[in-house]
């Protein structure tokens, strides 16, 4: 490829931009390819359901084989680490089209649930992969704000997939739609083969040593307190995704288009939230992730209580304001934290740990939903389960404040040198 060097030599830059961003371009399309196919499915949900009939609860199985998953984040973190995060997302990717097929042939529930789980294993290397190429890349310094731009990648598939694949579902039928879908996934194959390059490291020494020392990982109080934090940030978020809409429609009633816009709203805005935490982290806090993840914590706190207070006597504008508010103090939290481990993980064990810590976040994904969801039907009250959930975010991320340490990292000469 005329545009970059052999592939055992180091790219300064691409078409004018310096190497260590184009790197962090291309994460983030890894991680765009990998959520397209997960927010394609979401939005087709009304076309199976009326197609397949099926009831919500079934349709909530779905959900649960498609985030479910998670059990290969590990894995595919170590090969990440021995291999190199392109070969590892590329086979993801190109692999995942499969069960995607699947899916879309799929004329029963069992073998949507079945495809469904296919697609959440395979995929399950391409976060923690990508995770790495920004670790690798970036010098610490600029972490934050790169790793923002790359977790701002699933918030865009939604709104792509929102704006898009209904129309085109209508058009071609749901089916047709998740194989036209692909197309994207294709292109972007296309450019990590043509314009990535991994940075030379000693993968294998590394993943061998990353690898032996999954015990220490999990016994390491630097990351335990953040990663039992972030399981159950991670498991309210689901909730809010679940329920939000639900909430909006039945107890406030506004009209499901309305509804809908306000959380593509809240989207929206996460985008902007997760770059600019991740600037602040990098300037005003100087690189202590901690300090800003307990911020959020209590941003995030303090906007489930206001959720709790919205009435159909709300003004649209207040609740628009409160969407958009919640977007940036409670959305946005995922590309900090995944900074944090990958800095107190330490080089070589990036892959493995961000892969670790994400089968125990899933935990929070699948359990908490459905949890809120029978405290929704047993009390008729969304407005308690957002005090609820006000709570338990305050009580963890005081015991972030407590129990965390800031890890204490140095940035890798040749990513620090290469980003000048």
């Amino acid at each position: 490829m005329a545009f970059l060097p052999s592939r055992h030599e180091l790219p300064a830059s691409l078409l004018g931009i310096p190497y260590p961003w184009v790197a962090v371009i291309m994460a983030t399309l890894m991680n765009t390819a990998d959520t397209w196919i997960f927010s394609t499915a979401f939005m087709l949900y009304p076309f199976i359901q009326d197609e397949l009939a099926l009831s919500q609860a079934q349709m909530g199985l779905i959900s649960a084989a498609l985030l479910g998953g998670g059990i290969s984040n590990l894995p595919g973190g170590w090969l990440s680490d021995l291999w190199g995060a392109k070969r590892i997302v590329i086979i993801s990717l190109l692999l995942m089209t499969l069960p995607a097929i699947g899916f879309a042939a799929s004329e029963s529930l069992w073998m949507l649930i079945v495809m469904g789980a296919f697609i959440g294993v395979i995929s399950g290397p391409v976060f923690p992969a990508s995770t790495r190429v920004v670790m690798d890349w970036l010098p610490r310094r600029k972490l934050g704000i790169a790793m923002g731009l790359k977790q701002a990648s699933p918030s865009m598939s939604g709104m792509m997939a929102a704006a898009i694949i209904p129309t085109v579902a209508v058009a071609l039928g749901w089916r047709w739609t998740v194989v036209a879908a692909l197309s994207l996934v294709a292109v972007i194959v296309v450019l990590l083969i043509s314009f990535y390059r991994d940075k030379p490291t000693t993968g294998t020494q590394n993943a061998r040593t990353s690898l032996k020392g999954i015990g220490e990982l999990a016994r390491d109080r630097r990351l335990l307190i953040p990663v039992l934090w972030a399981t159950i940030f991670a498991g309210i978020q689901f909730v809010f995704y679940t329920y939000f809409i639900l909430f909006l429609v039945q107890k406030v009633e506004l009209s499901p288009v309305q509804a809908g816009a306000l959380m593509g709203l809240a989207q929206g805005t996460s985008i902007v939230g997760r770059i600019l935490w991740g600037a602040a982290s990098d300037t005003i806090f100087q690189g202590r992730r901690l300090v800003v993840l307990g911020i959020m914590g209590i941003t995030a706190c303090v906007s489930y209580a206001l959720l709790s207070l919205l009435t159909p006597t709300s003004p649209f504008y207040v609740i628009a304001i409160m969407a958009a508010g919640h977007g940036i103090a409670s959305l946005a939290w995922s590309g900090l934290y995944a900074v944090f481990i990958g800095e107190a993980a330490g080089p070589g064990r990036v892959g493995v740990a961000i892969g670790l810590t994400q089968i125990i976040m899933r935990l929070g994904m699948v359990l908490l939903p459905p949890l809120f969801g029978l405290l929704i039907d047993i009390t008729d009250s969304y407005s308690l389960a957002w005090r609820l959930a006000s709570v338990i975010i305050l009580v963890m991320t005081l015991g972030l404040f407590i129990l965390g340490r800031e890890p204490k990292r140095v940035d890798p000469p040749v990513a620090a040198e290469a980003s000048r």
